[in-house]
């Protein structure tokens, strides 16, 4: 008997996930290409087994042995047909197959360049077989075969769009927080849009507001290209960052399900737009998405493989629910690479007190942000200071005890706004004016010394994190808003 190794991805999936700003396909193509590749381990093609190496949100490394290797096209073709059937031939898939040649690191390299080959060999979508009149309502691109019941009225979706809004209904969404947290009983219903998301009356200012969270690993892929030589220590590798992000995802459950703010009646506010692999993406309400911030990074503070600290990067949108969620991913995942400029080159220098790292966005508006997220965020924070401006879980703990005791102390909000006018107007003696408006407003607090202490845990120095303190008011310290 041959070892064989199958390695599998989805690609060009902006087509499949990312080609609407519609909740519901969106989740449904995201999850179905989650359930696609998790669904091949342990499948039995032919009679022969495959044994999982490694499955993420969309990519999956399997082995099997065969003892005939004209039947390896037979394992190819049997996979495709699974993976075409639980995506109604709508996603595009690469597959291919390789022999051992008993050098893991050699095998793994091979088989992930003739996937690459062969994803550039193919169309980044799948091609519609049916013509009409007009475009689809959702994707813009594919043609509208197929009328559906939306709040707007009648719509003409692609049957692609169609499938995914129809597989992406709640019971998807509980199977695969079922799949993910191994729990046979889940029964926990959840929201099934982002207004019913984001929607409370006694929320003030952050009633029909969201936080898109975006989380990715900083360096795994030359962490794995170092540590993971072997079979087994790839797989070891993938097992232990799915049950560190399952513990995340477990603690955020019984987060949601104490907290009476963190449902709509019976129902969850979280939407997962990605899971698995090195990246994942949620949604939750904007009131929530300090707190889940800190509890991710709370959860992974010791995450660790072979002596390499796990750290990951983080962007966060704080917007309207009704903004529209490609770019707001788009910029989510533009705030994390930015925060990856703060890592070291050498992944065994990583500690997850420098370097579980994130960036955030108060966005009021998409049109004042533009396309250029770093650009933004340079002249909002002032060139030469944005550097200071980055969330790690000691300044996070900072932040919070500023603001809760401020807010508890009865800190004069105006006088905020006052230090951020003088700030934003480059005044002469800046420094100096803004000592002055401080003062005036820790005397009309209670714990002055207290509350003054943790103003300077934030600050440290840089005036200029006076925009944090504000931009945050109503995010963080919440249990004295």
């Amino acid at each position: 008997m041959e070892n064989y190794y199958l390695r599998v991805e989805a690609v060009n999936f902006t087509y499949f996930i990312y080609d609407t700003d519609k909740i519901q396909p969106m989740r449904g193509g995201s999850y179905l290409l989650l359930e696609s590749v998790a669904s091949l381990a342990g499948q039995k093609i032919n009679g022969i087994e495959l044994k999982k190496i490694m499955a993420g949100a969309s990519i999956g490394l399997f082995s099997f042995k065969i003892a005939d290797g004209n039947k390896a096209g037979d394992i190819v073709a049997g996979v495709r047909k699974i993976l075409s059937d639980k995506t109604g031939g709508h996603a595009t898939f690469v597959v291919d197959v390789l022999k051992s040649i008993n050098n893991f690191e050699r095998d793994n390299e091979t088989i992930t360049a003739m996937n690459r080959w062969q994803q550039f060999q193919q169309p980044t979508l799948v091609l519609p077989q049916k013509e009409a009149e007009n475009k689809c309502s959702y994707d813009g691109v594919r043609p509208g075969e197929t009328s559906v019941p939306t709040a707007e009225g009648v719509k003409e979706v692609s049957s692609s769009v169609k499938f995914r809004m129809d597989e992406g209904k709640k019971e998807l969404k509980k199977r695969i927080y079922q799949r993910i947290l191994k729990d046979g009983e889940f029964k926990e219903e959840f929201t099934d849009d982002l207004g019913a998301l984001s929607c409370i009356s006694d929320k003030g200012n952050l009633n029909n507001k969201m936080a898109f969270i975006y989380f990715d690993g900083n360096k795994f892929s030359k962490i794995r290209a170092n540590k993971c030589t072997k079979e087994e220590t790839l797989a070891a590798f993938s097992e232990r960052v799915e049950e560190r992000r399952k513990e995340f995802l477990c603690e955020l459950i019984k987060k949601a399900q104490a907290e009476p703010d963190f449902k709509n009646n019976d129902a969850i506010r979280l939407e997962t737009l990605l899971w698995g692999g090195d990246e994942f993406e949620i949604v939750v309400p904007a009131w929530k998405g300090w707190d889940v911030l800190r509890l991710f990074y709370k959860c992974m503070s010791n995450a660790e493989f072979d002596g390499v600290n796990l750290t990951h990067a983080g962007g966060v949108i704080f917007s309207n629910h009704k903004a529209p969620i490609r770019q707001i991913r788009n910029m989510a995942r533009k705030l994390a690479d930015m925060a990856k400029d703060k890592l070291p080159p050498d992944f065994k220098s990583l500690n997850h007190n420098k370097h579980d790292i994130a960036l955030y966005i108060i966005m009021e508006s998409f049109d004042t942000v533009g396309p250029d997220v770093k650009d933004f965020v340079r002249r909002y924070y002032g060139d030469g200071c944005y550097d200071d401006f980055y969330l790690t879980s000691d300044r996070m703990d900072n932040i919070n005890e500023a603001l809760s005791l401020m807010k508890k102390n009865g800190f004069p909000r105006n006088k905020i706004f006052e230090i951020i006018r003088i700030i934003k107007g480059n005044l002469p003696q800046q420094n100096d004016k803004i000592d002055t408006v401080l003062i005036k407003a820790l005397s009309e607090v209670e714990e002055q010394d207290k509350v003054c202490a943790a103003i300077e845990k934030v600050i440290e120095g840089n005036y200029h994190r006076w925009l944090m303190i504000a931009d945050l008011w109503d995010y963080a310290g919440r249990e004295h808003a």
